[in-house]
């Protein structure tokens, strides 16, 4: 069932997807305190979202969905994530923002697992036996109060993308360079003061998400950013562009939303860009590079 049809209160959704055997369903944001037994006969289900609820236990039968791949419990009020345990199909877990007691062991051998979304003031420690989850493409750690990195992250070498938003980070490590398998890397949110150099050197890397910041410089060569297809560095304290920023032929979309900054002309050389954003730049007038960017929608 498609997103946009997901509309309705709890009970009328899961009639729908009773009605229609749907795949995924959403139950974000409507109050809940429990998970409606009513689910527990909607064994087509593949994707479930219950985010934004209150919920503050997971029922002992939620593992006859046994089919699922895709779970978003996250901004709730679990305690305790045992009853997943059995759930094995587990492709796709969202948990941040629970004040869980204690980081469930039994991840540490839930091989399907590839997306691992985690975070939150009250979340518990994280153990170095995670860096044993090399099955994870995505992991996610949000608004946890980190300083640095753990140092397990670098050997989960097949992530794909991985995000620290809303931390207090200030450098990343060098061993970032091992991962090399990064496409995406979401780093708004946190207190860097410049690029981070090991982002330098990933090649492979297509997304960088770095605002809300305290960037004041970017480096002075574009090394592997020359590959990114999105760029977002918007209300980072920049006091300039480099010209080197037309060099990144391939991106899609830059987001400089609330830069005090000059902006260069070489961005009119960025002529895949789909997406153009510089509201509150200071701009007296549309700059006539702009006229250049004939994709923008």
């Amino acid at each position: 069932m498609p997103r946009e049809m997901w509309t309705g209160n709890a009970q009328q959704r899961i009639q729908e997807a009773a009605a229609t055997n749907a795949s995924a369903l959403g139950l974000d944001g409507l109050g809940l305190t429990q998970i409606p037994e009513e689910l527990r006969d909607l064994t087509t289900l593949r994707e479930l979202d219950l985010s934004r609820n209150n919920i503050r236990e997971l029922p002992d039968w939620l593992p006859d969905l046994s089919g699922l791949e895709k779970f978003i419990i996250s901004n709730n009020e679990l305690y305790s994530l045992q009853s997943l345990a059995k759930m094995s199909n587990l492709a796709s877990l969202s948990v941040n923002s629970n004040p869980i007691a204690e980081f469930p062991a039994w991840i540490r051998t839930a091989t399907n697992l590839k997306t691992l979304e985690l975070g939150g003031p009250q979340f518990p420690g994280l153990s170095d036996w995670m860096g044993e989850l090399t099955s994870l493409r995505r992991l996610h750690i949000s608004e946890y109060g980190l300083t640095e990195l753990p140092e397990w992250i670098r050997y989960l070498k097949g992530l794909t993308e991985i995000g620290f938003t809303m931390n207090r980070l200030r450098d990343l490590p060098q061993w970032m360079v091992e991962l090399d398998n990064l496409e995406r890397v979401y780093g708004g949110s946190n207190e860097f003061l410049q690029v981070p150099k090991p982002l330098l050197d990933l090649v492979r890397l297509r997304g960088l998400y770095l605002h809300k910041n305290r960037i004041a410089e970017l480096p002075v060569a574009p090394g592997g950013l020359r590959n990114l297809h999105h760029l977002t560095l918007f209300e980072n304290p920049l006091q300039e562009i480099p010209g080197w920023i037309g060099e990144l032929v391939q991106l899609k979309s830059l987001l400089l939303d609330g830069l005090n900054c000059k902006l260069p002309p070489e961005l009119g050389d960025l002529t895949r860009l789909t997406t153009l954003r510089m509201e509150n730049c200071g701009l007296g007038e549309v700059p006539s590079w702009v006229s250049r960017l004939t994709g923008l929608t």
